[in-house]
């Protein structure tokens, strides 16, 4: 069973390195390097094609009916571009389209406001993540609700937690770091299960919840 298993993983191996070493044109390779303190923690290879419009037809043909939704699929409630990119204006045209659009029952005015930090502080000095550090618990002390901080790197999740941890002492808040081994669906299951949590993301943290 061990061997069977081995080969099994040696040959999705081997179907991932063909990929990306094909002379397919309509195939993007890239890879994502991460590294701290110029050592590296995680190597990622990534493959995509650059048009999915054969894709999206085989979907369109084995299925009676498709549904695409997103909060980006209109571009000033126009689907033109969407359609032009998915293929779907010629793959569909002996189908019928329908088009929605509904407005966000979000209410930005009342439930948003916009802070900005002036500071002529350099972004990667120690000064800057300790004042923002100050900022997040001072911030934290008036609000009784979890909180997410979008950080650009790893490196600054680090730096954050170099100094949280010695200042959360006092306040005693569930404080969450993605780091490079982290599980997204972990760190998640954490920070909902206390109300005072605050969790730090970067990467695809970005891309939503």
């Amino acid at each position: 069973i061990k061997i069977t298993l081995m080969l099994s993983r040696f040959q999705k191996y081997k179907e991932i390195i063909c990929k990306l070493f094909n002379d397919n044109p309509n195939i993007i390779n890239w890879v994502k390097i991460y590294s701290f303190n110029n050592e590296i923690k995680l190597c990622v290879f990534n493959t995509a094609p650059l048009s999915i419009k054969s894709t999206i037809s085989k979907i369109i043909e084995n299925n009676d009916s498709v549904i695409f939704c997103s909060g980006t699929l209109a571009t000033d409630d126009n689907f033109d571009y969407f359609l032009e990119e998915t293929g779907l204006n010629s793959s569909m045209s002996d189908k019928r389209i329908l088009f929605k659009t509904y407005p966000s029952p979000f209410f930005y005015n009342d439930q948003v406001k916009l802070f900005i930090y002036n500071s002529n502080e350099d972004i990667n000095s120690f000064n800057f993540i300790k004042s923002i550090s100050k900022l997040i618990l001072n911030l934290k002390s008036k609000i009784n609700k979890r909180m997410i901080i979008l950080c650009t790197s790893f490196k600054q999740i680090k730096s954050f937690k170099n100094v949280l941890e010695y200042k959360n002492k006092e306040f005693k808040y569930n404080i969450y770091y993605q780091d490079y081994t982290s599980s997204k669906q972990n760190l998640l299951n954490q920070y909902k299960m206390h109300s005072d949590s605050i969790l730090f993301g970067t990467n695809t943290f970005w891309e939503g919840i």
